[in-house]
């Protein structure tokens, strides 16, 4: 069977310690070349894994005879890279957020569909086993006893991103070589319409929590109604109504080395509640639990992979199968809107 020829742009945490082994010990795929602009990292890293084409330029990366490209470039670099690469004619898995607009997000998905490519977003929380567990739990209430729906509830508040020991092992870029965050560059991505205090606001919402509103967007299989947002220093809470089901989405920060990230459906005669895993940790699932008619459950969650996996697997059978993935960009971008709309109403 002929290999899928695969490149990745971006060799930091995701694309050096996630997307480089899972691919390297992938059958189904070649790994024909690398590029970062970090050259320590890029050619240690071809070393390591005996990639010899490595780029610092991506015209050069994009030249070469690849037919899929995995993006972990830093999140606002993501539309100018995706751009080129659909421009290229490759399919792309890109990192979320897709882009930092909504009209940034379409141009994309447009580009994708001229050039008939399977265009994927990086929300690998969808593929985690547990969320799949609900989202079929969900999907059945919502087809036999919809009535018995009540309310539903999302939230999540960060704690730091990496604990120590993670930082220490990880942290692969030294002062003189990250790449340049100018925020005067990356504001200009922000919508015009949000308020120059609320830019900065508004740019770590969508780069945070764009998981969030996806995940909603998925178990509901609706696109949702405003019915309000508040905010204060600390949290920002959107009411939404999916098709009569109203569902709370509170969000904030921590000081602590745990995030707090949970979905719950009040049912009349009980509750679903989903804790999602902690991020790049492969060996949390997750945890259901259940309660129905005075009685408690916590499902075993059956598959052991971990959800960067099933995502990598989804997306390259996307492509040999020519179907569009459950984190397609064409519904993804609808994430982006939906976000803008809820700073609309701040």
């Amino acid at each position: 069977m002929k290999k899928i020829k695969v490149g990745i742009i971006g060799l930091g945490r995701i694309g050096r310690f996630v997307y480089l082994p899972l691919l390297s010990k992938n059958k189904q795929v070649e790994i024909v070349a690398l590029c970062d602009i970090n050259t320590n990292v890029l050619y240690k890293t071809g070393e390591q894994f005996r990639i010899h084409k490595c780029y610092t330029n991506i015209e050069d990366f994009l030249n070469t005879p690849i037919d899929v490209v995995i993006c972990a470039v830093p999140f606002w670099q993501n539309y100018e890279v995706s751009k080129k690469v659909l421009k290229a004619k490759k399919h792309l898995l890109v990192e979320k957020p897709m882009a930092l607009n909504f009209k940034n997000a379409q141009e994309l998905v447009n580009i994708a569909e001229k050039n008939k490519l399977i265009y994927m977003v990086g929300y690998m929380k969808l593929y985690t086993p547990a969320v799949q567990q609900v989202k079929n739990i969900v999907a059945s209430m919502l087809r036999e006893e919809r009535s018995n729906i009540i309310y539903a509830e999302s939230q999540c508040f960060l704690g730091r991103w990496y604990p120590q020991r993670f930082n220490a092992k990880f942290s692969i870029y030294s002062q003189n070589n990250k790449p340049r965050y100018t925020k005067e560059k990356v504001r200009l991505q922000i919508p015009n319409f949000i308020k120059l205090e609320e830019k900065d606001y508004y740019l770590n919402f969508v780069r945070r929590y764009c998981h969030e509103i996806n995940l909603l967007r998925f178990f509901f299989e609706k696109e949702p109604r405003i019915k309000s947002v508040i905010k204060n220093d600390n949290v920002l809470v959107s009411v939404l109504d999916f098709d009569n089901i109203i569902v709370s989405f509170i969000c904030g920060e921590i000081n602590s080395k745990n995030w707090l990230e949970w979905f719950k459906v009040y049912l009349k005669d009980g509750w679903i509640q989903l804790r999602l895993p902690m991020p790049l940790n492969r060996y949390d699932r997750g945890e259901i639990e259940i309660y129905r008619n005075d009685e408690i459950s916590y499902p075993k969650i059956y598959k052991k992979e971990w959800a960067f996996e099933l995502q990598l697997q989804h997306f390259l059978e996307c492509i040999k199968k020519n179907v569009e993935p459950i984190s397609s960009g064409k519904k993804s971008m609808m994430d982006i809107k939906l976000i803008e709309d809820i700073f609309r109403e701040i």
